[in-house]
C-alpha cells in the first residue's frame, strides 16, 4: 500500500513532467490549489474519485499514477 506522501510525490512528479503548475492542475482536476498542495506534501489523504480526476487531468492512468506495473 502506498503512503499519502508517496502518492503525493507521484502526483507532483507527473505534474512537473507535464509542465503544469499546481494551479493549472488543480483547475483541470476541479480541486482547490491549496488542497492539491496538501496532497502533494502528504498532509492530506486523497479519495479515489479525486485521485481519478487528477490522473485524468494529468493524462495518465490511475495505474501509472499509483506506480503499478513498474
Amino acid at each position: 500500500m502506498l503512503s499519502e506522501s508517496t502518492v503525493g510525490q507521484r502526483i507532483a512528479y507527473y505534474r512537473k513532467l507535464k509542465g503544469l503548475k499546481q494551479k493549472e492542475l488543480a483547475e483541470l482536476a476541479g480541486i482547490q490549489e491549496n488542497y492539491l498542495d496538501r496532497i502533494e506534501t502528504g498532509e492530506k489523504t486523497v479519495g479515489i474519485l479525486r485521485l481519478t480526476r487528477i490522473a485524468w487531468a494529468l493524462d495518465v492512468s490511475l495505474r501509472e499514477l499509483l506506480g503499478h506495473g513498474e
